[in-house]
């Protein structure tokens, strides 16, 4: 089995997070647990529903994800004001006490949660590339 066998979408599951297929158990949950320590037997004793290979899977899914990120540094626009040290682009993972805090510092920050959430990659791209 692959991990997309095992890891589902679903936005009528869990608001859409990534859960193990058949489960409302969020891989984040899975993945937060083993960061705290949590053994694979604590896993599988309290959530009953969990195979090995499921948490092998959310593993995995994980790697895949961080793989696969992105991220882009954009630089100033001699347009902007001296003062802003540099330009960001902060997709919707993108928790907004960060984007507060590059903003208090000087930094502009464009936030797709507030100019376009929802908005396809291909055109968060093209946005990033007209605002230069």
């Amino acid at each position: 089995m692959t991990i997309t066998d095992r890891i589902e979408i679903n936005p009528k599951v869990m608001l859409g997070k990534p859960v193990i297929r058949g489960t409302r158990v969020p891989v984040e949950l899975i993945l937060r647990k083993l960061s705290e320590g949590a053994a694979e037997a604590d896993l599988l004793d309290a959530y009953p529903r969990l195979t090995r290979e499921d948490i092998q899977a959310a593993i995995g899914y994980a790697a895949d994800t961080v793989a696969h990120e992105e991220t882009l540094i954009l630089e100033p626009t001699r347009k902007r004001s001296k003062r802003c040290a540099m330009r960001f682009l902060a997709d919707e993972s993108c928790d907004f006490g960060v984007v507060l805090a590059l903003r208090t510092a000087g930094h502009d920050v464009v936030a797709i949660a507030e100019v376009s959430p929802r908005e396809e990659d291909d055109r968060v791209m093209e946005r990033a590339l007209q605002e230069e």
